[in-house]
Protein backbone atom coordinates (compact mmCIF):
# COMPACT_ATOMS: atom_id res chain seq x y z
CA UNK A 1 0.00 0.00 0.00
CA UNK A 2 1.66 3.28 -1.04
CA UNK A 3 2.42 5.97 1.54
CA UNK A 4 0.88 9.37 0.84
CA UNK A 5 0.98 12.74 2.61
CA UNK A 6 -2.40 11.86 4.15
CA UNK A 7 -1.51 8.40 5.50
CA UNK A 8 2.18 8.72 6.40
CA UNK A 9 3.34 7.86 9.92
CA UNK A 10 6.65 9.24 11.20
CA UNK A 11 8.47 9.35 14.53
CA UNK A 12 6.54 11.58 16.92
CA UNK A 13 3.11 10.88 15.42
CA UNK A 14 0.32 9.52 17.57
CA UNK A 15 -1.21 6.47 15.90
CA UNK A 16 -3.08 3.21 16.40
CA UNK A 17 -3.27 0.05 14.31
CA UNK A 18 -6.15 -2.41 14.66
CA UNK A 19 -6.37 -5.81 12.94
CA UNK A 20 -8.18 -9.12 13.23
CA UNK A 21 -6.00 -12.19 12.64
CA UNK A 22 -6.31 -15.96 12.52
CA UNK A 23 -3.09 -17.97 12.64
CA UNK A 24 -2.52 -21.05 10.50
CA UNK A 25 1.22 -21.34 10.95
CA UNK A 26 2.74 -24.51 12.38
CA UNK A 27 6.37 -23.34 12.24
CA UNK A 28 6.94 -21.85 15.69
CA UNK A 29 10.02 -19.86 14.71
CA UNK A 30 8.61 -17.89 11.75
CA UNK A 31 8.53 -14.08 11.97
CA UNK A 32 5.23 -13.25 10.28
CA UNK A 33 4.25 -9.64 9.66
CA UNK A 34 0.62 -8.54 9.71
CA UNK A 35 1.28 -4.83 9.14
CA UNK A 36 4.55 -3.01 8.53
CA UNK A 37 5.75 0.50 7.80
CA UNK A 38 8.51 0.00 5.25
CA UNK A 39 9.43 -2.98 3.13
CA UNK A 40 12.07 -4.67 5.31
CA UNK A 41 12.23 -5.45 9.04
CA UNK A 42 14.82 -2.76 9.75
CA UNK A 43 12.52 0.02 8.52
CA UNK A 44 9.64 1.66 10.34
CA UNK A 45 7.81 -0.80 12.55
CA UNK A 46 6.10 -4.16 12.41
CA UNK A 47 2.99 -5.65 13.95
CA UNK A 48 3.81 -9.34 13.80
CA UNK A 49 3.89 -12.76 15.44
CA UNK A 50 7.06 -14.61 16.39
CA UNK A 51 8.35 -17.17 18.89
CA UNK A 52 5.40 -19.56 19.32
CA UNK A 53 3.24 -17.22 17.22
CA UNK A 54 3.26 -14.58 19.98
CA UNK A 55 1.92 -11.16 18.90
CA UNK A 56 4.38 -8.26 19.17
CA UNK A 57 5.22 -4.82 17.87
CA UNK A 58 8.85 -4.12 16.95
CA UNK A 59 10.61 -1.08 15.54
CA UNK A 60 13.26 0.03 13.07
CA UNK A 61 16.12 -0.82 15.44
CA UNK A 62 15.03 -4.46 15.36
CA UNK A 63 16.02 -4.60 19.03
CA UNK A 64 12.82 -3.08 20.45
CA UNK A 65 9.85 -5.35 20.93
CA UNK A 66 6.71 -5.15 23.01
CA UNK A 67 5.24 -8.63 23.37
CA UNK A 68 1.84 -10.03 24.27
CA UNK A 69 3.30 -11.74 27.34
CA UNK A 70 -0.02 -13.44 28.23
CA UNK A 71 -0.29 -15.24 24.87
CA UNK A 72 1.59 -18.43 25.74
CA UNK A 73 0.33 -18.55 29.34
CA UNK A 74 -3.36 -18.73 28.49
CA UNK A 75 -4.99 -22.13 28.33
CA UNK A 76 -7.04 -21.36 25.22
CA UNK A 77 -4.16 -19.81 23.26
CA UNK A 78 -1.70 -22.37 21.97
CA UNK A 79 0.84 -22.12 19.16
CA UNK A 80 -1.60 -24.02 16.95
CA UNK A 81 -4.52 -21.76 17.84
CA UNK A 82 -6.75 -21.05 14.86
CA UNK A 83 -9.29 -18.76 16.56
CA UNK A 84 -9.78 -15.17 15.44
CA UNK A 85 -8.10 -12.54 17.64
CA UNK A 86 -8.22 -8.76 17.62
CA UNK A 87 -4.90 -6.94 18.03
CA UNK A 88 -4.41 -3.19 18.56
CA UNK A 89 -1.23 -1.21 19.14
CA UNK A 90 -1.21 2.45 20.10
CA UNK A 91 1.50 5.09 20.37
CA UNK A 92 0.98 8.42 22.17
CA UNK A 93 2.89 11.70 22.41
CA UNK A 94 5.01 10.37 25.32
CA UNK A 95 6.09 7.44 23.10
CA UNK A 96 4.05 5.11 25.29
CA UNK A 97 3.27 1.91 23.41
CA UNK A 98 0.25 -0.19 24.35
CA UNK A 99 -0.61 -3.62 23.00
CA UNK A 100 -4.21 -4.86 23.31
CA UNK A 101 -5.54 -8.29 22.39
CA UNK A 102 -9.21 -9.19 22.35
CA UNK A 103 -10.19 -5.92 24.03
CA UNK A 104 -7.74 -6.19 26.95
CA UNK A 105 -4.47 -4.36 27.59
CA UNK A 106 -1.75 -7.04 27.41
CA UNK A 107 1.41 -4.92 27.68
CA UNK A 108 2.53 -1.30 28.02
CA UNK A 109 5.86 0.50 27.73
CA UNK A 110 5.79 4.09 28.98
CA UNK A 111 8.30 6.58 27.57
CA UNK A 112 9.69 3.84 25.36
CA UNK A 113 12.58 3.91 22.91
CA UNK A 114 10.18 2.85 20.10
CA UNK A 115 11.48 4.41 16.85
CA UNK A 116 9.53 4.25 13.58
CA UNK A 117 11.81 6.47 11.43
CA UNK A 118 11.49 10.17 10.75
CA UNK A 119 10.97 9.59 7.03
CA UNK A 120 7.61 8.43 5.71
CA UNK A 121 9.19 5.61 3.62
CA UNK A 122 7.36 4.54 0.50
CA UNK A 123 5.12 1.61 1.41
CA UNK A 124 3.06 -0.12 4.05
CA UNK A 125 3.18 -3.90 3.81
CA UNK A 126 0.22 -6.08 4.75
CA UNK A 127 0.58 -9.78 5.51
CA UNK A 128 4.22 -10.20 4.49
CA UNK A 129 5.19 -13.84 5.18
CA UNK A 130 1.95 -14.24 7.20
CA UNK A 131 0.28 -17.66 7.15
CA UNK A 132 -3.37 -17.32 8.05
CA UNK A 133 -6.11 -14.75 7.62
CA UNK A 134 -6.18 -10.99 8.23
CA UNK A 135 -9.29 -8.84 8.34
CA UNK A 136 -10.50 -5.33 9.08
CA UNK A 137 -7.14 -3.51 9.17
CA UNK A 138 -7.56 0.03 10.47
CA UNK A 139 -4.83 2.63 10.92
CA UNK A 140 -5.61 5.79 12.89
CA UNK A 141 -3.49 8.95 13.11
CA UNK A 142 -4.39 9.24 16.79
CA UNK A 143 -4.10 7.19 19.95
CA UNK A 144 -7.19 5.11 20.65
CA UNK A 145 -8.24 4.79 24.29
CA UNK A 146 -9.37 1.59 26.01
CA UNK A 147 -13.04 2.37 25.41
CA UNK A 148 -12.43 2.79 21.67
CA UNK A 149 -10.37 -0.41 21.54
CA UNK A 150 -13.24 -2.28 23.21
CA UNK A 151 -15.71 -0.72 20.79
CA UNK A 152 -13.67 -2.05 17.84
CA UNK A 153 -13.38 -5.47 19.45
CA UNK A 154 -17.14 -5.68 20.01
CA UNK A 155 -17.98 -4.63 16.43
CA UNK A 156 -17.29 -8.19 15.33
CA UNK A 157 -18.75 -10.15 18.24
CA UNK A 158 -19.38 -13.18 16.03
CA UNK A 159 -15.76 -13.43 14.83
CA UNK A 160 -15.64 -17.16 15.58
CA UNK A 161 -18.23 -17.66 12.82
CA UNK A 162 -15.92 -16.17 10.16
CA UNK A 163 -13.98 -18.33 7.69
Amino acid sequence: MPVTAQNQLVQGDNFSVSIWFKMQNDNLSNFETMFQKGSINTEGFQLAVYDLNTPLVSDTTYSYGLWDNDWNGEVDVQWDNTDWHHLVITRDSNNTIRLYRDGQLRNIDENSTFNIDTGPLSDYMIGQFFTGHLDDLRVYKRTLNLSEVNELYNLEADCYQCL
